[in-house]
Parts: structure tokens; sequence; C-alpha cells
């Protein structure tokens, strides 16, 4: 049985153990070309491309974790203005068994963020 984009990507929220109220809305309007996003004034959502991550399925989890991570920097009062927000997304998203990643240069320069969305009983 082949899963869906919508369960694909629930089956890593719940991998990640935190994130059981976290919503996803598949192609919602504001995504607009985007392959994800959350809105970090109101992370209680993650918002799918549904079109183009069918036509990606290899990045789905990749790019839920790397939302996911948005997710734990809105927790801790991080903002869109962030300065790495993007980098330290995705090298946690890495960090967390990500093979796709579109901002991650340099994740040696992110470490001490990184380490601080990671519980240790995920590593």
């Amino acid at each position: 049985m082949k899963l869906g984009l919508e369960d694909v990507a629930r089956a890593v929220l719940d991998r990640l153990g935190d994130m059981a109220g976290v919503g996803l809305s598949i192609d919602d309007p504001d995504i607009g070309n985007h392959l994800a996003g959350v809105w970090m004034e109101d992370p209680t959502y993650i918002m799918l491309n549904a079109s183009r991550l069918n036509a990606t399925p290899d990045r789905v989890v990749s790019v839920v974790l790397h939302e996911a991570m948005h997710i734990r920097q809105a927790r801790l009062g991080q903002t869109s203005s962030t300065p790495g927000l993007e980098e330290v997304a995705d090298c946690a998203a890495i960090e967390l068994g990500a093979t796709w990643t579109w901002y991650a240069r340099d994740c040696s320069t992110w470490v001490d963020e990184v380490t601080a969305l990671i519980p240790v009983t995920e590593l």
C-alpha cells in the first residue's frame, strides 16, 4: 500500500514526538509555489504543496523535517527575522535524517542552534 502525502507527513511528525498538535494544510493558498511553509507567528500547522511534493516524493520526509524544525524554532521564540533560520532548520533536519535540503551549506556554523532544536533522545 502506497502512503499518500498526508500519511507520510503525519508519520514524520509522529516520529518526532512533540508534534501531536501540529496540523497539516495541504495546498493552502498561502503556500504559493513553495514546497512547504510554516507561519512563524502561528506555528500550529505546516502547509504542504501537494502538486510539487507529489512530483518529488523523495523530498517529502526531508521537507517535513525542515518545517517541523521551524515549529520548534517558533516555540523557542524565534521569528522569520532570526539570523540563519532556514539554514538551522535544514541542518537540524539533516541530523534527523533529511536527505535533501535547499538552504544548508555549512552546518558547522550552526552547531549550537541545531543542538537547541534536537532533544538528545532523537539523536
